[in-house]
């Protein structure tokens, strides 16, 4: 199923496939970070939030046909940092950490880094869509 975000399309589906190449039983979660505190909210937060649930969402549907199991997506307070610490002990709808150790495959579409620091412990293999732009860094470049 192709996404589309401003001007770019992509095959999610393609994209995971030929990025994680999935086994069967594989765990995958989706994270995203969400504003807090000082960290306030913008429309291209609100915009990758909104990819993060559509990601979900179509893992979800999809995880039959990938051999996968999906978890429940998995918010966490921003930390503010490129790469900073994530909170492991906090998270909705389970704290970070617990969905993490049960992962192998995790997406992050995160302002600030991904999956950063304190996150090597897992055996996740990771990719993030993170950074502060203007949108168009969505897999067409």
């Amino acid at each position: 199923m192709n996404l589309m975000y401003e001007d770019c399309v992509f095959d999610l589906l393609k994209l995971f496939k030929d990025v994680f190449h999935p086994e069967a039983g594989e765990w995958v979660v989706v994270v995203l970070d969400l504003p807090n505190g000082n960290i306030v909210d913008n429309p291209l937060w609100k915009e990758r939030r909104s990819m993060a649930a559509e990601w979900h969402a179509l893992l979800g549907e999809s995880a039959s046909e990938l051999g996968v199991r999906v978890a429940p997506l998995v918010s966490f307070p921003a930390v503010g940092t490129h790469n900073g610490y994530l909170p492991l002990g906090e998270g909705e709808p389970v704290v970070l950490s617990e969905a993490l150790g049960e992962a192998t495959i995790g997406l992050a579409n995160s302002t600030r880094g991904g999956l950063g620091e304190g996150t090597h412990r897992f055996q996740v293999r990771n990719a993030s869509r993170c950074g502060e732009t203007d949108g168009k860094d969505c897999a067409c470049r």
